[in-house]
């Protein structure tokens, strides 16, 4: 196993592009928030990466309290590791948030930040994407366990954390899996398309302008044709039937803010909404949507009169 220096993000990125990552582990296996196909673009520079979103950041910036949080859990020292530190073993790597310290053996832990999907989390089981990117951590460092700690947001409670021993068969899978992968980078041969929500603007951006010419499609291309015209024709009855109702409920409230049915513990939301002028002209508009029933929206309510 080799521990790389310090890298700057751009020096990173490029070695993260090299190798088969522990978080590609768990879009290979389709259990992530990318399809394979993503990553195989990202990879071979066809598509920019992923950019860091708003909920990383947030995740970056709270691991020293979910290490602090480890550390007092497990009775060890929990050391954050640089994020631009990688090790690698040839065409595998992988990027550890932290260490766990118990002389004289380091024991890799993985951090996640959950706002989402928390059903995926119980107490017994992290994630199963959290764990396939340990065991990948556990197989390149040997290690013959490690730690997942999970803060799920919002939530009064202290982070989850999980004792998660290496898996030997699996890592054998995940290998497989791996270079099989690989194989397909350096044969530039991308992955079959998924159902993932990126796979359609994944084909866009490999394919943006279009050549003058035709070609012939399999037979199969019929049916996924077929089945697009069947999709959008539910598409429209359903966002015909979503306009209707959103003018029922539009009626039914007039210029009220927050409507609720009191009964049933529904509640929706008209409110009005502005936009500055940048671009386009500034404006005001309203967005309908339902909201989170809160017993505050009774006492809002007009008092019922005697009678009424």
């Amino acid at each position: 196993m080799k521990v790389s220096p310090i890298l700057t993000r751009e020096e990173w990125l490029a070695e993260r592009r090299k190798r088969v990552q522990a978080s590609d582990i768990p879009n290979l296996l389709g259990v992530g928030y990318l399809s394979p196909l993503e990553v195989w673009a990202e990879k071979l520079g066809k598509i920019e990466p992923t950019e860091e979103t708003i909920g990383m950041k947030v995740g970056t910036a709270l691991e020293p309290v979910i290490a602090k949080e480890l550390e007092r859990a497990v009775g060890y020292p929990v050391s954050p590791e640089d994020k631009y530190r990688m090790i690698s073993s040839g065409q595998y790597g992988a990027t550890l948030d932290a260490v766990v310290t118990a002389d004289p053996f380091r024991y890799p832990a993985e951090f996640k930040t959950v706002m989402h999907h928390h059903d995926r989390w119980t107490e017994e089981q992290p994630d199963i994407a959290a764990y396939l990117q340990l065991q990948w951590q556990l197989m390149l460092t040997e290690a013959p366990y490690g730690y997942i700690a999970a803060l799920l947001l919002p939530s009064s409670n202290g982070p989850l954390h999980y004792r998660i021993d290496a898996d030997l068969d699996l890592h054998v899978k995940l290998r497989l899996v791996a270079d099989q992968f690989l194989e397909r980078l350096a044969s530039n041969t991308p992955p079959p398309v998924t159902d993932s929500e990126g796979a359609w603007q994944t084909i866009q951006a490999l394919y943006p302008r279009s050549v003058p010419k035709t070609v012939e499609l399999p037979e199969e291309a019929a049916s996924i044709m077929d089945c697009y015209q069947a999709a959008k024709e539910l598409e429209k009855h359903w966002s015909e039937q979503a306009d209707q109702s959103k003018a029922k409920l539009g009626e039914l409230m007039g210029d009220a803010e927050v409507g609720i049915v009191r009964g049933a513990q529904r509640a929706w939301s008209w409110k009005s909404q502005s936009r500055k002028e940048h671009v386009v002209k500034a404006s005001t508009f309203r967005v309908a949507r339902e909201v989170k029933w809160d017993e505050r929206y009774e006492r809002l309510l007009p008092p019922v009169t005697e009678g009424a």
